[in-house]
């Protein structure tokens, strides 16, 4: 069962639940309330196939795309809710997951009068070979509607591709450095930050990013791994960039793995968290 134990707001919280840091906070808690908010748990405890491409979870639809050879499902035995994302040997390769149906949105980030919403999002994950030049590419976030779909991220070097998007990515010909990017399609990529140490395989890490709309120009979007606040921030400049952020633009929950080389690879997913309010500030 997840741990959802209270954990001290100012320490690395590597428990298998989701962060207090994030989540226990006035604000965001109360988000959960449909209420005030809509939000949704995913724990993957029981992935059922739909149709072709098409899956079924406790918090309703997903969409994929597998490359030939790739694999999607919960781990055999395992009573926690893990769900896999496998390619196989072919290098390029690809997988990715997508909250919803191809046009399906659950978040809009913005600055605009009227249109400001917080929002939490939060996953639990790990990446089965971070090695330069042979792990596999991943971005764990959010991106537009219909991006479950081939080369989402860039055959050989593992860029992201041209979509409205915002989220973390480990792109293997980096060393396996955690960055965390955004883009508006039609823009240029902006890293907020590169994560100094390495990620470590085989090892379960939290990634969240939270929206409070209220806070200082200087920290509007916060991210955190492992409920450590990471120390760079969207400010409200790059929310009011309308050339690269993507303000206004629908977005949901996206998990996707590319090969860099001829190997396989895996992300595991144990949970992913999401909540956003209905009102604006």
């Amino acid at each position: 069962m997840t741990n959802f134990g209270l954990v001290g707001l100012s320490q690395q919280d590597t428990t298998r639940g989701p962060s207090d840091i994030i989540w226990r906070k006035p604000e965001i808690a109360k988000l959960s309330d449909p209420a005030f908010g809509a939000s949704f748990f995913d724990d993957f405890l029981a992935v059922g196939t739909a149709a072709t491409n098409d899956y079924i979870s406790e918090s309703g639809f997903w969409t994929s795309y597998e490359d030939t050879g790739s694999t999607l499902g919960n781990i055999a035995g395992n009573h926690h809710g893990i769900l896999q994302l496998l390619t196989d040997t072919t290098d390029n390769d690809e997988i990715s997951l997508q909250k919803g149906s191809p046009t399906s949105v659950h978040c809009v980030l913005d600055d605009a009068a009227g249109a400001k919403y917080a929002m939490a999002w939060e996953a639990r994950f790990n990446v089965s070979n971070i090695t330069d030049d042979t792990g596999p590419h991943v971005f764990l976030g959010m991106a537009e509607e219909n991006s479950a779909a081939a080369d989402f991220m860039v055959d050989d070097t593992g860029d992201m591709v041209d979509k409205d998007y915002i989220g973390f990515h480990i792109d293997t010909s980096n060393a396996g450095t955690l960055t965390v990017k955004f883009n508006k399609a039609s823009g240029t990529d902006v890293t907020v930050l590169s994560y100094g140490t390495d990620l470590v395989a085989d090892t379960w890490y939290k990634v969240g990013m939270v929206y409070r709309p209220s806070n200082p120009d200087s920290k509007k979007i916060t991210f955190y791994l492992d409920g450590v606040d990471l120390g760079s921030y969207v400010t409200a400049t790059h929310l009011q960039d309308d050339t690269n952020f993507p303000a206004g633009e629908q977005l949901s929950t996206i998990f996707a793995v590319k090969n860099s080389a001829a190997a396989a690879g895996n992300m595991e997913i144990d949970w992913v968290r999401f909540a956003q309010s209905h009102t604006s500030i």
